[in-house]
Order: structure tokens, then sequence, then C-alpha cells
């Protein structure tokens, strides 16, 4: 009887091992449904069994494989400013940054001793005047007289060297005192360009040398920029050709220019050409003095199709896309040529306007429902760098 009480033991003792196993079993498979449910891709989710993707617009942009090149931007034109007499300052009339006119007055020398000097040489050239005056009459007479044989040919020629005398005196007058006119009108310190002010360096009572610069105007309506383009590129590039200006390679902003002059030897020391750009800069947006980066559109393909890289799946010879059509996925053939950066030129299989998925071509089959998550921007100008590209 006691050996029976001890298989029942033994048998409720195995039971509640099976039982404890048989629930670990359970758990460790709940577990495993729930680790596989959240590793379930998130477009496998959607209610509608549709795959979420991301589309792009394929469209036409500046031509891919362009040119960029960095550049120091500076202004079209500048000007020191300086005095062209030594003197006493009495007036400062700008400030850095004030927007001169060509002409206008920025500073004033004191001018007391030039306006005396101004006095007495009129005053001089009055008594002159009546000298010469005299002198010219008594050498008409002369004349007269001598050709009467009234007068020896020695007075006579007395007569007229006293008035060539007195003529050159009165013209050298004139000069001098049209010196101390110009030396009071550079008592006025003009500046001699239309721009902005910059460099202040006067002061109210300082004392000028002659050629003391006291500031220098830049005019930034234009903005100038000197890139040294290379050999290879010459053929690329022609004077007139629109080029574009950004600040920087992520910057939306763009300001547009042209070719100015392209020199026809290598410069000898960088080996490459110079190339100047002018930049239309009216509206005071662009500062000289930065770095920009330029980029030249080829010339002979100003225009590309173009898509991004993320769409186009498959090997040289064997390209594809997936265009959507009615919610579904549309496998396309392409033709590629130009690779630049994330973008790619599209020469065949794509038009202008086509919808393309941009996500999850891996897991995409022709006739996929597909949603989509995301619509990236059109497209924008794209050019790919090339040697040029000062990095």
């Amino acid at each position: 009887m006691k050996e029976k009480k001890l298989d029942l033991k033994q048998l409720m003792k195995q039971k509640t091992i099976l039982i404890a196993v048989a629930v670990l079993m359970v758990v460790s498979l709940t577990g495993v449904r729930i680790f596989s449910a959240q590793k379930v891709p998130k477009e496998e989710l959607s209610l509608d069994n549709s795959i979420a993707v991301e589309t792009a617009e394929v469209s036409y942009t500046d031509s891919i494989g362009g040119l960029t090149y960095k550049a120091n931007l500076e202004p079209a034109e500048e000007a020191t400013v300086s005095s062209n007499v030594s003197g006493q300052v009495t007036q400062v009339l700008f400030e850095n940054g004030d927007k001169v006119e060509q002409g206008q007055a920025l500073a004033t020398l004191d001018d007391k001793d030039l306006q005396n000097q101004m006095k007495t040489a009129k005053v001089d050239l009055s008594k002159l005047q009546l000298e010469l005056d005299a002198a010219k009459s008594d050498a008409d007479i002369a004349g007269q007289l001598y050709a009467g044989g009234a007068c020896s040919k020695t007075s006579y020629d007395t007569a007229m060297r006293a008035y060539k005398t007195v003529l050159a005196n009165v013209e050298l007058k004139k000069i001098e005192l049209q010196d101390i006119l110009n030396s009071l009108n550079d008592c006025i310190i003009k500046s001699p360009v239309t721009g902005e002010a910059s460099g202040k360096n006067i002061t109210v009572g300082q004392y000028l040398n002659q050629g003391t610069v006291i500031a220098s105007v830049k005019n930034n309506t234009s903005i100038k920029a000197e890139i040294q383009l290379l050999q290879n590129d010459l053929e690329k590039v022609a004077v007139g050709q629109e080029v574009t200006l950004k600040l920087s390679h992520d910057d939306t902003m763009t300001y547009k220019g042209f070719v100015e002059t392209i020199a026809t030897s290598a410069n000898s020391q960088t080996r490459a050409f110079d190339c100047l750009i002018k930049i239309d800069n009216t509206a005071g947006a662009l500062k000289s003095g930065v770095f920009g980066t330029i980029e030249i559109s080829d010339k002979e393909n100003q225009k590309t199709l173009a898509a991004p890289m993320s769409a186009v799946a498959g090997s040289e010879g064997n390209y594809s896309a997936f265009t959507i059509e009615n919610g579904l996925a549309r496998k396309v053939p392409v033709e590629i040529g130009v690779v630049s950066n994330d973008m790619v030129e599209i020469t065949s299989g794509l038009k202008e306007g086509d919808r393309i998925i941009t996500s999850n071509l891996n897991s995409l089959q022709d006739g996929d429902k597909v949603s989509v998550a995301h619509e990236k921007k059109a497209l924008r100008a794209v050019y790919a760098p090339t040697d040029g590209e000062g990095e």
C-alpha cells in the first residue's frame, strides 16, 4: 500500500513538470510571435496591405555634368579715398557703412591759407593785365613807327620783347591761380565712385598729408568672382555664358551672373586660365569678402531630364525604375547617362512629370499596391564637381 502512494506522488510530480513545460512553451511561442510582430516592416502593416513608398517627379534640371568652382567674391568696383592736398580736417561727413554717391563730399580741410593765396594771385593778375595792356600798346606803336621808318629795329624789338615778357607772366599767373583753385577744390575730399564707405581713417582736427588714405568705397551693386579655369574645361565655357552663384553647396538661394572675360593665356603660377564672373547684386544681398560656389552648366547641354539615384535599380545595361499608375507600382526599364552625386540623367524610359518611387525598391514587384508616404520637392539644378572644384 505504501508503494502505491509513492507511485501516485511521482505521477503527480511528473504531471506538474509537464504542465510547467507546457506553460513555458506557450509563453515562448507568444514571445516569438510578439517579437516577430515588432520586426515586421512598417509597409507590411498597412490596413489595405499596400506598401508605403516615397516618390519624386522626373523633371528637367540645369545640366548634370557641369562645372563647379570655388571663388572669392569681390566688389566689381572699389576705390580708395585719399587727400590730394595737405591740411587740417575741419569736417568728417561719413561713417563706415554709409551709402555714398560719386562726387559726394566725405570730408573738408581748412582752406584759409589757400583763400588768401587766391586773393593775392587775383590782385597780381590784375596788375599784370594792366602791364600787358600797356606793353601791347607800346609794341603796336613801335610796329607802326618801324613800318614807317620812324623807329629803329632795335627799339621795335625791345618793345616786342617787353610785351612778350609781360604776356608770359600773365599766363604763368593764370596757371598759378588755377593751381590754387584746384587745391581749394581738393580741400573738399569727395568719393570717386558710388558705393559703400568702409575703412574710415580720419577725425576732425587731424592733419592730413598729401596722399593720406581716409577710406575706401566699394560698389557692391555688381559682384565679381575670379575663378581659375582648367584647360580641360575651356571648351565648356564661353564669354557671356550664364552662371549660377551659391554661397554654400546646400544653399537654396541662387544668384545669376555671366562670364565676363576669359584669359587667352594660362596664369604662369597656377597654369590655369583666369576667368572673371560678374554677378548682379542690385538688391544688395551679397557681401564682398566671402566665398561662394560658381556653377557653370554645360553650354552644349543646358537642360537634362534627371531623377534621384534612389529611384533607379539594377546594373549596367539593365536599369529600371518604378512609376505609379492607379495606386500600383509599375516597373519600367530605363537608360541612364551622367551620374552626379545623388542624381542621374535619364536618357530613355521616363518623361518629364512621371511620378517615380524612390524607396523600398528591393521589396517591390510590378503590380504591387502602394501608398505614398512622402513626395520629394521638385528637383533642383544639379552640377557635378570637377577637378576645378576648390575644396
